[in-house]
């Protein structure tokens, strides 16, 4: 007969036993992938702060180029307004 087969080598569990040892081996592994799903999300972020850093500054310069573009044509628009004004007067 085999090993399995073996009544001698058999030990029964009681139920209350088996369920929380179950349960204590789900929650540990649980609670482990929690944290090393926080840790490597956290070393993930670090890791690309400085792109995603660079990234925000060259749309903040994008912007404050477009807004100072914008102004300058409205400034010009408003002198040329002025200059026609004073040259029909």
């Amino acid at each position: 007969m085999g090993a399995a087969n073996d009544e001698s080598n058999y030990h029964p569990t009681p139920k209350r036993t088996y369920l929380f040892t179950v349960l204590a081996e789900t929650a540990f592994l649980l609670g482990w992938l929690t944290y090393y799903t926080c840790v490597a999300n956290q070393y993930w972020n670090l890791m690309n702060d400085s792109y995603n850093r660079a990234k925000a500054e060259e749309e903040a310069e994008k912007k404050a180029e477009e807004a100072a573009a914008k102004k300058k044509k409205e400034d010009d628009a408003a002198a040329a307004k002025a200059a026609k004004e004073a040259a029909g007067k």
